[in-house]
């Protein structure tokens, strides 16, 4: 993958300027001229091999230079190498280039400049390209969202085995994203990844298979991809695995598991609070780990698992674990709206403020509970014993 440029400096009857990828692409017309003829594009091809003496410096031998400047963090350096390379128009230093400009290292952040580097790229079927572009395309990002060119660009990636394009194809079929839900397909997706040693694929093959979504329920395959995404670098499959054998009753969970103790020292905050109710049963760390799978930050979001570990502490009195099961209930998250199920825990919860003398959120919850069933007496009591003679205001 080269450039040439060759003038009648280098040969008086000779004048030929050529982009080499881009000619393979049929995009461009070539013809060469000597004393005024033309000659057919085979015989300028097999010019152009004879002629390579006067490419430049070796495009692999400035990618290496380019790699070793990157992880030497000389960001600056690399992409001044990388530059005049894909400016020749070679494929793969100009997906290089772009990943510099969409991540900022050594060059401005810059979306827009990323999309057009990526495009020059995928033009000519460059995987790694198609995947970059297909990213900014469903992200909206230096460029329209365009969610059915990403799937086009991430299906052209992925036929050529590009695991990165193989896992968003599969996450959106398995979110409905650009495309209709389609949880076979996208485990079908994820498993090509997942074959790669794509880490988040296995991950995400071993709870399909394991909630037995996109087809049969299967625990054993389920665990096995778990092993192989936790041996891969997933510190959630190693949240996961003592979790999962905890729950089947395969084995005891342990905060010393090590596939647990490893997620923990390398700061996976879920695996601590984990850890932290293994010890302890501690009320907060059911109360926060609900919250990881609720809202999924960390973790797959789970309303089941975040309900589960939100009643565990709210069984100990604690009152934000009751408030978030009553909006569970008041907002259907993972279960079927319901009111009066809202006002019992919004009712707890209440109640749990007002022992700890916080009133304001007494009062909060005296709300909720008007909110979710106006005709209901339990939010007209709640506040009559907030505003009872000797309550006081917590500080």
């Amino acid at each position: 993958m080269w450039g040439i440029a060759c003038s009648a400096k280098t040969n008086p009857r000779l004048f030929l300027s050529f982009n080499f990828p881009e000619f393979l692409s049929s995009r461009f017309k070539l013809t060469l001229r000597v004393s005024g003829k033309r000659f057919p594009r085979w015989l300028v091809a097999l010019g152009l091999m004879l002629l390579a003496g006067c490419g430049g410096p070796d495009p692999e031998e400035v990618l290496s230079q380019a790699e070793a400047a990157l992880r030497a963090g000389e960001d600056s350096r690399a992409g001044d190498l990388l530059r005049p390379l894909a400016e020749s128009g070679n494929a793969v230093a100009q997906d290089r280039l772009g990943v510099l400009f969409e991540t900022g290292r050594g060059l401005p952040l810059d979306d827009h400049e990323a999309c057009a580097w990526y495009q020059r790229a995928a033009r000519q079927g460059f995987a790694s390209a198609q995947a970059h572009l297909g990213k900014l395309y469903f992200e909206g990002r230096g460029c329209a969202g365009d969610p059915g060119r990403a799937r086009e660009l991430f299906i052209a990636a992925a036929i050529q085995e590009h695991p990165g394009a193989q896992y968003n194809l599969g996450i959106m079929y398995l979110n409905g994203e650009g495309v209709e839900r389609d949880d076979a397909t996208a485990r079908g997706w994820f498993l090509k990844a997942a074959r790669h040693a794509d880490a988040h694929a296995q991950l995400e093959v071993a709870l399909l298979y394991l909630e037995g979504r996109g087809g049969s329920r299967n625990p054993q395959e389920g665990m096995r991809w778990m092993e192989q995404a936790a041996a891969n670098g997933s510190l959630e499959a190693d949240f996961y695995l003592p979790l999962i054998l905890g729950e089947s009753g395969v084995q005891e969970a342990r905060a010393d598991e090590p596939h647990l103790v490893h997620a923990r020292e390398a700061g996976f905050v879920p695996a601590k609070y984990l850890a932290q109710i293994l010890l302890s049963s501690d009320p907060n760390a059911c109360y926060n780990l609900g919250l990881e799978f609720l809202e999924g930050s960390e973790l797959h979001a789970d309303p089941a698992r975040a309900r589960a570990f939100f009643l565990t502490a709210a069984k100990r009195g604690h009152p934000e674990a009751c408030k978030a099961l009553g909006a569970i209930f008041e907002f259907g998250k993972g279960v079927e709206k319901s009111p009066s199920a809202a006002a019992d825990w919004y009712e707890k919860a209440g109640a749990s403020y007002l022992e700890q003398e916080r009133r304001d959120l007494a009062l909060a919850m005296a709300d909720a509970i008007a909110r979710v069933q106006p005709k209901s007496a339990k939010g007209r009591q709640l506040r009559q014993q907030i505003e009872a003679p000797g309550m006081v205001k917590a500080k």
